[in-house]
Formats: C-alpha cells, structure tokens, sequence
C-alpha cells in the first residue's frame, strides 16, 4: 500500500526536444480527494478537469511534423486498480484526438471515483496521461512529441464513526495484589436489526466485562453485539503474577465487519513487586520547519499510587494528574513568537514518592536542509534529496524545477517541472529526484547508444541524444490550511553532469569527456577522448607539438570515435594533444583536447567503461586488488593479477576479482555511480596494459573518513567474455 507516499507531480515529457513547452493548462491543477472508511460516507462526487491544450499548428513543430494527434491514458497503481474511472462529454476518449483543426483545443473531462469503500486507510495515485504524436516530415515515423501527466490522488482515512475508546491503556500492577480495573467504550458506526456491530477479541490474561459478563478463562475470547456498549478492562491476577517485572504489552481488538475495519487498544501493563513508578520517555524532541504547535507526542507514567505532573507555560499536558497510571499528552503551544533557535524545559512528575523529570526539546528551523550533489544530478534517488526537519501534515514542500538541457548543435531547451512533497514525518528524507526523474526519462534514454546511422543534427539524434547543461531550483514551504509560502530557497546552476555544459561551436564537432579542462594522465595511467563529428574528418595525436599518429573520423556517430591514450608510453612533461580539423586548407577550423602526462602514482588499478551516453570514461582506484584466480583445464595452475588469464579461454572455475576503490573525494562520487551503469567495464592494471573486459558484480561502502569527506569502496568483478570490442591504446 502506498503510504506516504508523494505522487502530486506534473511532469513534462518528451522524446522531441524541440517540442519541449508549456503548452498545458488544468483547473483544478491536481485532484486531491479525501475520504472516511465508513461504510456510509458518501461515495466522492466527480470532479470535472477543464484542460487546454496550445494550437500545434502554431507552435515550432509546425515546420518539422504534421497530423498532430492526442492520446488520453488513464493510468492507476495496482492498490487502486479501477478507484478512477475517466469521461467527457466533449470529446471521444477512447481514440486520438485529431489537433490540427484546433486553433485552442479545450475539453472536459470528468474523474469519478469508483466504490472507494473497497480500500483501507491509506493513500492511493493514479494519473492521467496526455500523449500528443505527430509524423516526422522528413523520415515519415510518427513520433510523441508532448506528454502531460495530470496526478490524481485519493486519502482513505480513519473511521470517525466506529469507536474504541481509549486506544491506549497504561496499568501498574503490584504482583499478589488488587488489579486496576478500567473503563472503555464500542461504538459502532450504525445498528440495525440483523447486522453485526462488532467482534471483542482479547487475550486471556485480561478480564473484559460487558453487559454484566465477565469472560477471562479462554486463551482467546470473542465477544460480539450489534450496539453502542461500555465495558471494564482488569487484569486475570493468576496470570500476571507468574509474569516478570517491567513493561509488558498486550491488545484488545475491536473488529467491525460491516466496514472492515479494526481498531486496537494497546494495554501496557508495568509489573511491581513493591510500589513504584516507571516514567518513559526521557526526552521528547519537536521538529518544525517554522514556528507552529507540532503534533502531540506523549510520556507514559506507569505508577502504582497515582502521580502529578507540572510543565513550563509553553508545553501543553493532556491531564496534570491521576490515581494511578496515564499516557500524557505533550505539546509545545503559544510558539508563533518564537524565532529560529532550539528550546528546552522540563516536564517533571511526581509519582510513589519519587520525581522524575522529561527534558522536552523544541527546534524551530527556519530553513531547509538540502543535499544535491552538485557534481552529477542524475534525478534519482541516489543523487537528489532534501533532508527535511519536521513538519507535520501543515505543510508541504513544492519542488519548482527549470531544466536547461543542449543538444549536440548547442541550441538550448529548458523543460519545467512542479512537484509537491507532503511532510508526513516530522523528520524525514524525501527522494525529490525519484518523482522528476520521468521527465528526464527521455534524455538519459540509453538508446542514444544505437544512433550511430543518424545525422546527429537530425531531429530524432537531438531528442535522444542531449548533452544535459544545468538546472535550477526553486523550494517552497507553503502551509496547507491557507496556501501561504513560508520560505524559499533557490539551488541555481546545479550541473547535469560535469563535462556536459554547452560548447560553443555549432559545426558539430566536440570533444566530450568528464574532465573537458587540460587533462592530467600519468605514466601508469590513461587518458580519453571521446570525439563527436559532423562528418568524416581527420584527427592527428601529437607529442609536444610533434604528430605521431593520425586517424580517420567517421562522421555521424554517436561518439563517431573514442580514443584511450596510454601514459606509460610518454615521460613525464609530455604534452599531448589530440586535434581535429574540420576547415579547408585555405582556413582550418581546429578543435583540441589537451593531455598533461605526470609521474607514476599509487594507482593500482584503472577501470576503463561506457556509459549510457556511449562515451568511454575511467575509473581509477588506489585500494587493494585481490586479483582473478583462474583454473585452467590446459595446465591446471593458478593465474594471479590478471596478468595472463586472456591466454587461457577454458576454465573449470574463476574466481571474482575484488578491488577497493581506495579513499573517493565526496564531490566525485558521481563517477561510482555513472560506473556503476555503464554498458561495458575493462580492467587495467600496471602490469598487463591490454584492457580486460570484466562486468559488474556487486558494489559496496567499505569505509569513510567523515571529517575529510572520503570515502572507499569494495567493488566485485568477473571476466566479461561476452564483450568483443577492441580498446585501441596510443
């Protein structure tokens, strides 16, 4: 069952980039029902959604696509399979609405909600999905160019109608003595001849009466009746007293079959041999992100000579004593003066001739705690999230986002997206990028791996194929009760993924790496070069401005090519660089990639891999290497270090390679999980320089050094024989 779980998001989705616009328009903006168990409470009336929907005919897709069409999807979750049911008496759902007679297409639909009754307490989400297609002039493939997803939610809450009061019971009970008796009420949400109000289920080491009947011998009991009744809940004192001292639970149910619903009352019974007192908690901690009552947390008091209690003005109490045994309400009120800060007091009870004191600690955050790895927002849950303190159900927190993305031609598209977060929790983690991260679904499509026989300036090359530059963020605290904002907090500029911000030439010609500054390689190291052309060209490598080698760039790849620079074949103070020429002879046009060779380090190991993207990276580690141990059928001996395992295909059995990344700078660990997803993984190592395709077999934390940010990795690996691509190294 979904529970709290946020779904209010309205995203907007392409697999076009150039249709990426504002060209939707709800009211109401979402659909946010909420309704009782009970059996009787009306079924939820309809709501009617107006949606407008931009002229295509005036938009940039004009010009590119044609017989615009909407499709209207109604999507629900498995818990609320057939809750929404979907009409209009406008327009035919059931078919794609041609747009192309549409100077401003605006319809009616209307969402029913469909024997609620069925579900239990909880949240439920579904959506709507708008889809708009067109067909492509130029490659006549009829492609969605627009997507809309309107959230639809449902809240079943709790029965106000069928009753079990109280729901908690505090008892102390002194062993060879008289037990408390307490009282309690059952009120059913409707009696009526032939129907069957309730069902009492208690264990037998409790003595329910009711009616004037006491059952307390069966080990289980069942009680029913069909009306409002009160009744007397003791303790069976034969039992109890063979029990050990201290707190013990047990429950009473109160099980109404008509509206299938069950309500419990907890029974804490605290065990004595001799009179006394147990106090529980002894710290209460409020949270809210703005000065507000929280929600009510509580002290039980177990005490077998009744207690008093006494708290600061500013702390609420339920009750300021009793006779023996209570659960105490507290809550900090009167707290709209109070400005950011923590505040302390001190609850103090008085019970069996002892005193007992709760420390109640109130923080105020006027702020809200954000942790975006700037490196690599990659809209998962890994990646981005907000740590939030407090609050409760008074507010929630509305994600603005404005995703700025480029396509290989350098031309920008910005994308928005809203989603509304409900604090549930009073302290809580909240994985905001797991709910925009379908919106971006379409530009992290690993199929852009597969556009090699593409022109990468065509159309469908720059919607599969984006290079993400940055995206900002506008945070809202807005109060549920009157939609005010409390506070903002903007993140602006945060990057996609380091090395992916725009490039300025618009010729179609680009070096894409990680690292797009002057890169540093060492001697037992390797540098990359992952190279996006146009068309067909040249690339000459030079030593120190001397050429040593050059090569053919196919043109039209996606990258068209991908060079792995060897270190160990340079000294340290070479410089090396890689230029293409994409100009005449009468005036080049040179883009260059620079590699700065340095000495030998501790690198025990480089990982070379490609990513979702079809660019080569690497992965280059310093921890321990526990090497590939391979049997071999031909000889029977153990190959360590992976030094010649490619000679011997055949094997009994291999064992996993086990490498520890060594200590990670907190700001590039993005790198780990892009490696994490990539493709294809070769191993490289200091002592056999020919890559060794292996594959991912687990990853884990190993070990971090908080105070500096570092942390280390153990990583699993076995041979990839399944990998055939040749790694070439210059």
């Amino acid at each position: 069952m979904p529970y709290n779980i946020p779904s209010g998001s309205q995203s907007n989705s392409s697999g076009v980039a150039l249709a990426r616009s504002q060209n939707w328009a709800f009211n109401p903006p979402s659909i946010d029902v909420i309704s009782s168990l009970h059996i009787l409470q009306a079924q939820p009336a309809a709501v009617t959604l107006s949606v407008s929907i931009r002229d295509m005919l005036a938009s940039s897709l004009a010009t590119t696509h044609s017989d615009f069409n909407l499709g209207i999807t109604l999507v629900q979750d498995a818990d609320a399979l057939d809750l929404f049911a979907l009409s209009s008496s406008t327009h035919t759902i059931s078919n794609p609405i041609l747009l192309d007679a549409a100077v401003l297409l605006s319809m009616q639909l209307e969402v029913a909600f469909v024997d609620p009754t069925i579900l239990l307490e909880g949240r439920y989400s579904g959506y709507i999905r708008f889809s708009i297609t067109a067909t492509n002039n130029s490659t006549s493939i009829v492609e969605e160019v627009d997507l809309r997803e309107y959230s639809l939610n449902l809240e079943r809450t709790g029965s106000t109608t069928n009753l079990l009061t109280p729901r908690t019971v505090n008892m102390a009970y002194i062993q060879g003595g008289v037990s408390p008796v307490l009282d309690f009420d059952i009120i059913p949400a409707a009696a009526s001849s032939g129907s069957l109000g309730y069902v009492l289920s208690h264990q037998g080491d409790t003595v329910v009466t009711l009616a004037g009947t006491s059952t307390s011998n069966p080990p289980f009991t069942l009680i029913t009746g069909d009306g409002a009744v009160s009744g007397t809940l003791a303790l069976d004192t034969t039992i109890w007293d063979s029990k050990s001292l201290g707190i013990h639970d047990t429950v009473i149910n109160a099980i109404f079959p008509d509206w299938n619903v069950i309500l419990g009352m907890d029974v804490n019974v605290a065990v004595f041999n001799a009179p006394g007192a147990i106090v529980a908690p002894d710290v209460l901690e409020f949270s809210t992100l703005v000065p507000d009552n929280p929600q009510e947390k509580f002290i039980d008091i177990f005490s077998t000579n009744g207690f008093t209690i006494t708290a600061p003005p500013w702390i609420l109490l339920s009750q300021s004593s009793g006779v023996d045994s209570a659960r105490i309400g507290v809550m900090p009120i009167d707290v709209s003066n109070f400005i950011q800060g923590t505040y302390q007091g001190m609850v103090v009870i008085t019970a069996s001739g002892n005193i007992y004191e709760v420390e109640v600690i109130y923080q105020v955050n006027d702020q809200l705690e954000t942790t975006i790895d700037l490196m690599d927002v990659n809209f998962t849950k890994d990646n981005l999230y907000l740590q939030v303190n407090g609050y409760d159900f008074n507010h929630f927190l509305q994600v603005e986002s404005t995703i700025k993305t480029y396509d290989i031609a350098g031309t920008e598209f910005v994308t928005t997206d809203v989603v509304r977060v409900p604090f549930f929790n009073s302290s809580a983690r909240y994985d905001v990028g797991e709910f925009i991260h379908e919106s971006m679904r379409w530009i992290k499509d690993p199929q852009a791996a597969a556009l090699g026989v593409l022109d990468p300036l065509s159309a469908p090359a720059r919607g599969l194929y984006q290079k993400l530059g940055f995206v900002d963020f506008n945070l809202k605290v807005i109060d549920r009760r009157n939609q005010t904002v409390r506070f903002i907090r903007n993140l602006n500029g945060t990057k996609w993924a380091p090395g992916r911000s725009p490039f300025n030439d618009s010729n179609g010609y680009h070096f894409q790496n990680f690292n797009d500054a002057v890169a540093r390689i060492t001697t037992e190291g390797f540098g990359i070069i992952n190279i996006f052309s146009k068309e067909a060209s040249s690339l000459v490598l030079f030593k120190n401005n001397v050429e040593i080698d050059s090569f053919v760039l196919n043109g039209g790849d996606l990258p068209s090519s991908r060079l792995l620079i060897y270190g160990g074949n340079y000294l340290p103070g070479d410089i090396i660089k890689a230029q293409i020429n994409y100009g005449t002879p009468a005036i080049p046009q040179l883009l260059e990639k620079f590699f700065v060779v340095y000495p030998k380090t501790d690198y025990s190991c480089h990982f070379l891999f490609r990513t979702s993207y079809n660019t080569l990276e690497i992965l280059q580690c310093t921890g321990k290497i526990l090497g590939f141990v391979e049997y071999s059928r031909q000889s029977n001996t153990v190959l360590k270090n992976g030094v010649d395992i490619i000679n011997h295909i055949q094997t009994n059995r291999v064992d996993p390679l086990k490498v520890n990344t060594g200590f990670i700078p907190e700001d590039q660990r993005y790198m780990l999980d892009v490696f994490k997803r990539s493709l294809a993984v070769w191993l490289v190592v200091p002592q056999y320089t020919q890559p060794i395709p292996v594959s991912i077999e687990s990853t884990e934390l190993s070990h971090s050094d908080n105070d500096r940010f570092l942390h280390a990795y153990d990583c699993e690996f076995k041979i990839n024989r399944d990998i055939d691509e040749q790694i070439y190294l210059f």
